[in-house]
């Protein structure tokens, strides 16, 4: 199974709801799952944001290697999960021909800007809906 937590620049977000559900996926034993991250507006290989890098070695997870990608249209047929952080996300994601039965949104805004407060708030809150998205979709505990 292919899970792919999209948002805009990934840079924020989505790699550090890849990396908490990588996490919680591991603790769990199942490594029968694929994760990884994209972005909607992703124009060049950016590191993730420092403070998403500071914020989740708060919970020791080195985003430190991270570099933003662009969604492609090659893997929308192979992806079994496209989580989105926001509604629009999912309406973009529905428009490029993903089947909204696919398509769970986290409803996480945007941190990008914000102090390292903001991103520990951020990270957090993507936590929780990682939870609560593994628990209701691949019954996870």
């Amino acid at each position: 199974m292919k899970i792919l937590f999209v948002c805009t620049g990934n840079t924020c977000r989505s790699p550090m709801a890849a990396a908490i559900a990588e996490q919680k996926l591991s603790q769990a034993g199942r490594d029968d799952i694929q994760v990884d991250s994209a972005g909607l507006a992703v124009f060049g290989a950016d590191p993730a944001a420092s403070n998403a890098i500071e914020a989740m070695a708060g919970m020791g997870v080195d985003l430190k290697a991270h570099r933003s990608r662009a969604l492609r249209f090659d893997e929308l047929p192979s992806t079994d999960w496209f989580v989105a952080m926001t509604p629009s996300h999912a309406a973009a994601l529905s428009s490029a021909g993903v089947s909204p039965d696919r398509i769970y949104v986290l409803n996480v805004p945007d941190p990008f800007g914000g102090n390292l407060e903001v991103y520990r708030q951020s990270r957090d809150q993507i936590s929780t809906a990682v939870d609560r998205f593994l628990k209701e979709v691949l019954s996870c505990d």
